[in-house]
C-alpha cells in the first residue's frame, strides 16, 4: 500500500513538473559521434562498422521511445475509468485530480517521444518504420481486469526509473538528447507510482482473493504483449537499418538480430519484476506475487552472452 495520500501525489507531482517547450525544444539536435544506447545494453553485431553500430544505437534508442509512448497511451486508458464522474467530497476530488494528473502527463511524455522520434527522422533524412498500437490491442474487457491494467502501469512506470539507473550504472558517455529524454520520463514516473498504488488498493479491495490472484497472473499475460510488441518493432528496425547503411544486411546480421536489440535484463519488463518494491507492493495483493514475477523475470536471462553486460 502507498504510504501517500491523493492530496500529497499532487503536491509532489506539482513540484517537480516540467514543459516541454522549455525542455526540448523542436530544432534540437542529436550527438551522432555517441551512442544513444550504452554499448554494454545493446545487442552486439559484430560485422557492423563502427559508424553502423552508432546509427543501430541512435535507431534502437528512436524504436524505444516510441514503444513507451504506446505505453504511455495504455497507461491513461488504463486509469481514466476510475475518475469519478460526481465527486462532492474533498478526498474525492483529491482522487480525480491525482488520476487526470497522471493521464496529463502520460500525453505529454508521449509528445516529448514524438518529438525525439521526428528529430532522428529529420537527421536521418527518412522516418524509421514504426510498429502501430491501436486501442482495441488492450482495450478488450476481457483481456485482464482493471486491478492487472493499472499493475500493467505500475510496472511500466518502475521500468522507466530502472532503465535509466541501468544507463547511468553503464558509466557510458551518450548523446545528451536522449539522456535527457529518459531522465524527465523518470522524473515525473516517479511521481505516478504512488498514485497508481493507491488506485490499484482502492480497486484490489473491491475483490476476493481469488480474483487478486487471478489479477497477478493476467499482469504476466499482458506483459506478454508487450514483448511481443517490441520484437515486431525490432523487426521493423532491420529494414531501417538497412535503409540506412545504404545496404542488404546479411543472414548473419538478420539471424542475430532476431534477438533483442536491447539487453532484455535492462530493458525488459523484468528489470521491474525484479524491483524489490514493486514486488513488496504487489505480494500485499497475493501471496502468488513473488514466484509469478521471478519466474516471468528468469525468462529473460536467457541470451545474455550476445549483449557487453556480463551475464
Amino acid at each position: 500500500m502507498s504510504a501517500m495520500t491523493y492530496e500529497q501525489c499532487l503536491t509532489k507531482s506539482e513540484k517537480v513538473a516540467w514543459r516541454l517547450d522549455d525542455e526540448l525544444a523542436a530544432d534540437r539536435r542529436l550527438d551522432w559521434s555517441l551512442p544513444a544506447v550504452p554499448p554494454s545494453l545493446l545487442l552486439r553485431v559484430e560485422s557492423f562498422s563502427a559508424r553502423e553500430q552508432l546509427v543501430f544505437s541512435h535507431v534502437t534508442a528512436n524504436s524505444y521511445c516510441h514503444m513507451i509512448k504506446l505505453f504511455e497511451a495504455f497507461i491513461a486508458l488504463s486509469l481514466y475509468p476510475h475518475v469519478e464522474l460526481f465527486a462532492p467530497r474533498s478526498e474525492q476530488v483529491a482522487r480525480n485530480r491525482a488520476i487526470l494528473r497522471v493521464c496529463d502527463e502520460e500525453y505529454k511524455h508521449q509528445q516529448m517521444f514524438e518529438r525525439y522520434n521526428a528529430i532522428v527522422a529529420r537527421e536521418l533524412g527518412f522516418a524509421p518504420a514504426l510498429f502501430e498500437l491501436t486501442e482495441r490491442h488492450f482495450a478488450n474487457p476481457a483481456i485482464a481486469s482493471a486491478v492487472a491494467k493499472v499493475l500493467v502501469a505500475l510496472v511500466v512506470e518502475y521500468l522507466s526509473l530502472d532503465q535509466l539507473k541501468a544507463v547511468n550504472k553503464s558509466g557510458a558517455t551518450i548523446d545528451p538528447l536522449f539522456k535527457q529524454v529518459l531522465t524527465l520520463h523518470a522524473v515525473e514516473e516517479a511521481q505516478h507510482i504512488p498514485a497508481d498504488e493507491l488506485v490499484i488498493t482502492d480497486l484490489a479491495a473491491q475483490l476476493t482473493q481469488k480474483q487478486r490472484d487471478i489479477a497477478v497472473r493476467e499482469l504476466i499475460g499482458l506483459l506478454a504483449i508487450y514483448d511481443t510488441i517490441i520484437q515486431k518493432q525490432d523487426e521493423l528496425d532491420n529494414a531501417t537499418l538497412a535503409r540506412a547503411f545504404g545496404r542488404t544486411l546479411t543472414d548473419a546480421e538478420q539471424a542475430t538480430l532476431a534477438l533483442p536489440h536491447l539487453s532484455p535484463r535492462d530493458f525488459a519488463s523484468c528489470v521491474s519484476l525484479r524491483n524489490p518494491k514493486l514486488v513488496r507492493f504487489v505480494s500485499t495483493l497475493s501471496p502468488l506475487a513473488s514466484d509469478v514475477l521471478a519466474k516471468k523475470a528468469a525468462s529473460y536471462d536467457r541470451n545474455a552472452q550476445h549483449y557487453h553486460q556480463a551475464p
